[in-house]
């Protein structure tokens, strides 16, 4: 949820007091000397944090109601209300400040100064609705952008779930701003979030990203980019973090490998992820490993790739791992160290255990261990996906065999 936070709060204190201290400054001579004199020392008990004090001296000061101006009591009911914010009792203070807008032939300044604090108070006490028509009155009659009651409306519409008003009004002040807050930008994206409109989402992260270039919003157009299938761009994006040296979480490092090999850069990927496990960004699980390997494979360094694959291996019970190895000793003919990879696979829960026992008979066959290679061949052809070739195999072995039958 998009609220105002503590320097907010602190801010509408400091606000306030100027307010308070402006008006009476200004009005003085509208006050008689005696409740001006009563007014002043009441301020400084409440400067000094003696609010019962100063409750109970305005108290007495308002029951001689009859000699009263009413200017005079606007400004009793003001600093009633100052002193009642200032105690959190936000309830009490809305009262006091409603009493202000009460009295007759109140100064402009002091008649917008207590609408803007009631639509604040109103928004802090979660009457959003009251806050919004609060600080909609006040706009109304205002010919240039209140942009402080502005942001408060978007915040309210926010709170109300009018999210398209919302993202309309803050929007607009954004557009009227010479320099835009950050506030701002987070509350319209956290709108076009919510209404799910990531076209939306992902140009004012593209405004944030200029204006206020934090790895928090790099890494959220990323993953708009991501979600719009925009390959392209959120590589470009992980990139320029990875070379700045703020790319640090694991599934960020593993969509750039991954990112890096789907564009055909599987030396990059391999690089990626092999620094973002040593620096130990990335944990050597089976899937990362898998993932380095294949960006290892995919770039021709069969070396590393295998040494990757030994690692994974060990974590993996399906097989896969080994049976990869096994194909990368076979396609280098190292028959041995193939038939060993393979009886692993075998030795686990592979699934693809035809092609498995077929590549075994092959490597049995160059090693010349024909009967060895005739048991392996001969379940593989058991099964129709591998049937074709291990009989084609099959023949070959027997050959060898019927051949070195007749030599001896």
């Amino acid at each position: 949820m998009v609220k105002f936070s503590t320097l907010r709060h602190a801010l509408v204190c400091l606000a306030l007091t100027a307010s308070l201290s402006a008006s009476m400054e200004l009005h003085a001579t509208a006050m008689s000397e005696s409740v001006y004199r009563a007014l002043e020392g009441i301020r400084d008990q409440v400067s000094q944090t003696h609010y019962q004090e100063a409750h109970t001296e305005l108290k007495k000061l308002l029951k001689d109601n009859s000699r009263l101006s009413s200017y005079e009591r606007a400004q009793i009911w003001n600093l009633t209300g100052y002193t009642f914010y200032l105690q959190d009792n936000y309830p009490q203070a809305v009262t006091a400040y409603k009493e202000v807008l009460k009295q007759e032939d109140l100064p402009e300044a002091l008649r917008l100064s207590t609408g803007r604090t009631l639509a604040q108070l109103w928004f802090s006490t979660g009457k959003y609705k009251e806050a919004l028509e609060q600080a909609k009155a006040i706009t109304a009659n205002q010919k240039t952008q209140d942009t402080s009651l502005n942001v408060l409306m978007a915040h309210c519409l926010y709170q109300l779930k009018d999210y398209k008003e919302s993202a309309k009004v803050i929007q607009l002040t954004i557009k009227a701003s010479d320099k835009p807050k950050e506030g701002w930008y987070q509350l319209l994206r956290a709108n076009y979030q919510t209404l799910e409109d990531f076209p939306a989402v992902e140009k004012v992260l593209e405004e944030m990203v200029t204006h206020f270039p934090k790895k928090e919003y790099l890494l959220a157009l990323s993953a708009i980019y991501s979600q719009l299938e925009k390959p392209k761009k959120q590589l470009v994006l992980l990139e320029g973090v990875f070379e700045s040296g703020q790319l640090d979480s694991e599934p960020h490092l593993k969509a750039l490998g991954t990112l890096l090999l789907q564009q055909n850069l599987p030396i990059k990927s391999a690089q990626v992820l092999s620094q973002s496990l040593k620096a130990g960004y990335m944990e050597p699980s089976l899937d990362n490993l898998r993932l380095l390997a294949q960006a290892w494979l995919q770039a021709r360094e069969d070396e590393k790739a295998l040494d990757t694959l030994d690692k994974a291996a060990a974590l993996d019970s399906s097989g896969k791992s080994s049976l990869l190895i096994a194909q990368l000793h076979l396609r280098s003919q190292q028959w041995t160290q193939a038939e060993r990879a393979l009886k692993t696979a075998l030795s686990k829960e592979l699934n693809d255990q035809p092609t498995a026992q077929l590549m075994l008979g092959m490597a049995q066959y160059n090693q010349k261990k024909y009967q060895d290679a005739l048991i392996s061949l001969k379940a593989a052809s058991n099964h129709k996906k591998t049937r074709t070739s291990a009989q084609q195999w099959l023949d070959y072995t027997k050959m060898e065999i019927e051949r070195n039958m007749e030599k001896l």
